[in-house]
């Protein structure tokens, strides 16, 4: 009887941690799901910025552009507005490409951040695969520890009857 209280109490006892484990396992996957979608807006957002960008230095060069083909008429004094767009279209070049390179890093960091987000994640559902063959197992276990309790108090009854007669 002390054996079979002590097997059914370990049972209990693993049950209670593959419980524990399988809780902080789903809010692992949780946790993970929410950086990733951080991570996507992120980009997202960086994608946008560096795109205005874009349209604003293509704006500015149209607008040298135009101006040029009109500079053949034109007198001395536009001149100067011409040299300030041009260093205006030079320092929005000089912006987009600063980000673009930051979009970069951020897009390889990103790529990174979401490969080891992944394999967390492969990681965390083999663990989950192996938390359900367990329970799977425990319950099995606990089954036979009943099926023996069983037995074991049906002995008891049939030595008693044995002792009766």
């Amino acid at each position: 009887m002390v054996t079979d209280t002590t097997a059914h109490h370990e049972l209990v006892q693993n049950i209670e941690r593959v419980e524990r484990e399988k809780k902080i396992m789903r809010e692992k996957i949780q946790e993970m799901e929410f950086e990733l979608g951080k991570l996507r807006k992120e980009s997202t957002k960086d994608r946008e910025k560096a795109t205005n960008l874009q349209r604003q230095v293509e704006s500015l060069e149209s607008e040298v552009e135009r101006r040029q083909t009109r500079s053949a008429g034109v007198d001395l004094s536009t001149v100067g507005g011409m040299g300030e767009l041009e260093a205006s279209v030079k320092f929005k070049e000089q912006e987009v490409t600063g980000l673009k390179e930051e979009l970069q890093v951020q897009k390889q960091n990103y790529k990174t951040k979401i490969s080891e987000l992944k394999e967390d994640l492969s990681i965390t559902k083999e663990r989950m695969i192996k938390l359900q063959k367990s329970e799977a197992m425990l319950e099995i276990y606990k089954q036979r520890a009943e099926q023996c309790e069983q037995v074991s108090n049906k002995n008891k009854e049939l030595e008693e009857k044995l002792a009766t007669m």
